[in-house]
């Protein structure tokens, strides 16, 4: 449909984004004193993935879980 109405591949893309906001959030943004660009909009709209497969657990627990591994490690 978004080509037939003449949408680039990234302008379909940007849509998807923009629709990945709660409506309330959405509102606030454009009814605000200095609305964002659309660009801004889809950037708000991101929704990030895990890189790693977390194996059913919850991201949370496995940023507690994994969280000192990049601490520096101190000679003995």
């Amino acid at each position: 449909m978004a080509r037939k109405a003449g949408l680039s591949e990234y302008q379909q893309r940007e849509a998807a984004n923009i629709a990945n906001i709660p409506r309330e959030r959405f509102e606030a943004l454009v009814e605000s004193d200095k609305p964002p660009t659309i660009t801004a909009l889809a950037e708000e709209g991101k929704k990030t993935r895990p890189v790693t497969n977390l194996e059913g657990r919850s991201p949370q627990d496995y940023q507690a879980a994994t969280h000192l591994l990049g601490a520096p490690k101190y000679p003995k």
